[in-house]
């Protein structure tokens, strides 16, 4: 606790690594049901030959179900605060990293990388289909649905240009393009992707 709240050593206590990778995936997915948001909840923390790392769990809201002001919002948020309703200074595991150009760099390539090998050149669209193709006759043929087969259809389509709209703001967040910070945002609103 005294590494993290002073921001020393904290390779010695913490796997970076492994909570960078995990702050990539989690910002790409905007999950805020998690520490990110002001709750601070659906998270765990786990310690492994003296370091502590952090573990993902409870997703069901991710994708902007769970504190979400609107489809920009969603698709836009900032990769550099990747908070909602906190500031960072409230989330040190977040700050103390980020405040560290080596780590904040590490954090940006892991991004990158999500971008390049889910999303970019319709990978995003075709692994959706795939998946699609593997339930969407269950769904047509559900008794039970809470949903009809034309939501459902819609649905796919929507969280398809959705993905696609958040890896376009990501990679823009990432070329510098689109702000990446809560203040940039609100500052700068017409260089946002469009929802």
């Amino acid at each position: 606790l005294k590494a993290l709240s002073e921001g020393k050593e904290l390779e010695t206590y913490f796997d970076v690594d492994q909570i960078l990778r995990y702050l990539a995936a989690h910002t790409i997915v905007v999950n805020l049901d998690s520490y990110s948001s002001s709750m601070a909840q659906n998270y765990y923390i786990y310690e492994r030959d003296g370091q502590i790392t952090i573990l993902p769990w409870d997703y069901n809201l991710a994708w902007g179900g769970f504190q979400s002001g609107s489809a920009s919002s969603l698709i836009n948020f900032p990769i550099d605060t990747p908070l909602s309703g906190v500031e960072m200074s409230s989330r040190p595991l977040i700050e103390k990293l980020f405040a560290n150009t080596e780590y904040l760099e590490r954090y940006h390539s892991y991004l990158q990388m999500l971008i390049d090998n889910y999303f970019a050149d319709g990978k995003f669209e075709e692994r959706t289909n795939t998946f699609d193709a593997l339930i969407s006759d269950y769904v047509k043929n559900d008794a039970t649905a809470f949903c009809t087969y034309d939501e459902y259809n819609t649905a796919v389509s929507t969280f398809i240009t959705l993905g696609n709209l958040r890896a376009q703001s990501v990679q823009g967040q990432l070329d510098g393009t689109v702000p990446s910070t809560t203040e940039e945002q609100n500052a700068h609103p017409d260089q946002l992707v469009s929802a």
